[in-house]
């Protein structure tokens, strides 16, 4: 697989899904794992939005480094694919506030009536609010090659890097998520 191939599997999952998998590190070294809903920016930043005391946002104030994970749950078995990512997280500044809003908000909201009416406004992310706004910095990735291990084929997964540079031009903006269907009570 090349890098074009790479780097367009790769915007796909950074753009299509509408969860990802932050990983986090506990104070005591274990693991720690959580979905979250997110949006993308073309520099590579993911932004999501989750309480001050949740377990992963104490994780990241005291070590940013995390991992996220995006994939797609409804994949067949046997045609497993993803994107696999490196990099560093915060609470967003005051000053991005606005702007983080409008990049997480215009995918969950993409008609601008729907937008302007439910989208928050910064002020919600702000003191005392018990929310913030956090945006991770990719700063490596990584996808599986359709073709499996270089040895072992499909037998065993072999990822292979994408170049940032190429990702960065692949990118797509984020699809928006799929209109909620609530679940048939008869069922």
């Amino acid at each position: 697989m090349d890098q074009q191939d790479a780097a367009k599997i790769a915007a796909q999952y950074f753009s299509e899904v509408a969860y990802c998998a932050l990983g986090t590190l506990m104070p005591d070294q274990l693991p720690w794992v959580t979905p979250v809903y997110f949006s993308t920016t073309p520099d590579l930043q993911v932004i999501w939005v989750s309480g001050i005391n949740a377990q992963h946002s104490l994780n990241i104030q005291a070590n940013p480094r995390i991992v996220i994970t995006f994939f797609d749950t409804e994949t067949p078995f046997g045609n497993a694919q993803g994107l696999y990512t490196v990099g560093s997280a915060r609470v967003l500044s005051d000053s991005e506030l606005q702007w983080g809003c409008q990049v997480f908000y215009s995918r969950r909201f993409p008609r601008p009536e729907d937008f302007a009416q439910k989208a928050r406004k910064p002020e919600e992310f702000r003191e005392p609010s018990p929310r913030r706004m956090y945006m991770c910095q990719i700063e490596q990735a990584w996808v599986l090659d359709p073709a499996g291990d270089p040895i072992y084929g499909r037998l065993l997964d072999s990822r292979i890097e994408v170049d940032l540079a190429a990702l960065r031009s692949a990118y797509v903006p984020p699809a928006p998520p799929p209109e909620f269907k609530a679940a048939d009570p008869r069922r």
